[in-house]
C-alpha cells in the first residue's frame, strides 16, 4: 500500500512519466487527473501543493496516469467536459467536444435572438443532428431558457441509441430534460414524415468531417474516440452533401442551417450550398487560429 504523499511531490512525478512519452501538456493533464480524484479544483494546486494526499489516491491516480500514457483522452478518463460553461457526462461512445464548436452554439443563439424578433413570439423550432453527447442541443436549450422572451422546441437525433443515452443525461444534468425531444435514426430520417416536412426555423450539425483515407494520420488520441463521429467518406464531405441537399424539405421560409466544417472546407462546401439553387450561404465564421469553420446558410423564399 502506497504511504501518504505530498501533491506536489506526487504531480512532479507524474509530469515527468507523461513528459518522457511524449503526452502534450504533461503538467496540465498530471493536474486535471489528480484534482479529479480529489474533487477539487485544478487550480487549487497553486495553494495547496503541499496537500497530503493518501496511498489509496495515489494507486488509483498512477492507473489514471498509465491510461494517458497509453494515450486514453484525459475526458474518458474523468469522464466529463466542460463545454460552454456547462459540465457534460463523457464517456467513449461520444466524441469530445471541442472549443472551437462552442462558436456553432455561440452564433447559433446569436442568430435565433434575431430571429425570434420576426416570429412575434411564435414557437421557434431547432434541429440539432449529430447529437452526440448533445452538447450542442444541450447548451443551446440552456441558454434560451434565460432568455424570457424566446419561446422554442428543441430536437436532437443521433444513428447511435448509446449517444442517445449520453445525451440524454446531460440534458438531465443540465436541466434541460423537459426541453429536448430526442430521435433515434441517420439524419433526417426520424423527422421524414408527419409535421416535421418544412417545419424547422434552424437546423445544426457538427457531422463528422474527416476524409476516411486521413484517419489513419490524425493523433492517437482522437483515434480513441468514436470512428462513427469522425469518418466522412473519400472526400469528408458526405455528409453536408446529404444535410444541405435534404435540408430545404425541412425548413420553413426564412431558415437556417448552421454546421460546423473542416478548416479546408469553406470552398467545397460553399459550392455544394451553391448547387442546390435554393440555399444561400450568408457567411463563414472564422475560429480562434483564423480558419473556416462555421458555415450559415438561409433557405430563401419556396417556388
Amino acid at each position: 500500500m502506497e504511504r501518504n504523499r505530498c501533491a506536489g511531490d506526487i504531480l512532479r512525478y507524474a509530469e515527468s512519466l507523461l513528459s518522457a512519452k511524449g503526452i502534450p501538456d504533461a503538467r496540465i493533464d498530471a493536474e486535471v487527473l489528480l484534482a479529479h480524484l480529489l474533487d477539487i479544483n485544478r487550480m487549487d494546486f497553486i495553494v495547496k501543493n503541499d496537500m497530503m494526499v493518501s496511498g489509496g489516491v495515489i494507486s488509483s491516480y498512477m492507473e489514471l496516469i498509465r491510461q494517458r500514457i497509453s494515450r486514453k483522452p484525459v475526458a474518458y478518463l474523468t469522464g466529463e467536459k466542460e463545454f460552454m460553461g456547462l459540465k457534460f457526462f463523457l464517456n467513449e461512445d461520444v466524441l469530445i467536444p471541442r472549443p472551437e464548436t462552442e462558436l456553432l452554439v455561440e452564433e447559433t443563439i446569436k442568430h435565433i435572438r434575431s430571429y425570434n424578433h420576426r416570429k412575434n413570439g411564435k414557437v421557434v423550432k431547432i434541429l440539432d443532428m449529430c447529437t452526440g453527447s448533445g452538447n450542442i442541443a444541450v447548451s443551446i436549450a440552456k441558454y434560451l431558457k434565460e432568455d424570457k422572451g424566446i419561446v422554442f422546441d428543441m430536437f436532437a437525433s443521433d444513428v447511435d441509441a448509446r449517444a442517445l443515452d449520453v445525451a440524454g443525461r446531460n440534458a438531465q444534468i443540465n436541466g434541460v430534460s423537459d426541453d429536448i425531444r430526442f430521435f433515434a435514426g441517420d439524419l433526417f430520417n426520424p423527422f421524414s414524415s408527419g409535421d416535421f416536412f418544412c417545419n424547422m426555423d434552424f437546423i445544426v450539425s457538427n457531422p463528422p468531417y474527416i476524409r476516411s483515407g486521413d484517419l489513419a494520420c490524425i493523433q492517437e488520441e482522437v483515434l480513441r474516440e468514436p470512428a462513427r463521429a469522425l469518418d466522412a467518406g473519400e472526400d469528408g464531405l458526405m455528409f453536408y452533401r446529404r444535410i444541405i441537399n435534404e435540408a430545404g424539405m425541412y425548413l420553413v421560409e426564412g431558415g437556417f442551417i448552421i454546421m460546423e466544417i473542416g478548416s479546408e472546407q469553406g470552398s467545397e462546401v460553399r459550392k455544394i450550398i451553391n448547387d442546390t439553387g435554393e440555399l444561400s450561404l450568408k457567411r463563414i465564421v472564422k475560429d480562434y487560429s483564423g480558419k473556416d469553420r462555421i458555415v450559415v446558410v438561409n433557405l430563401g423564399t419556396r417556388t
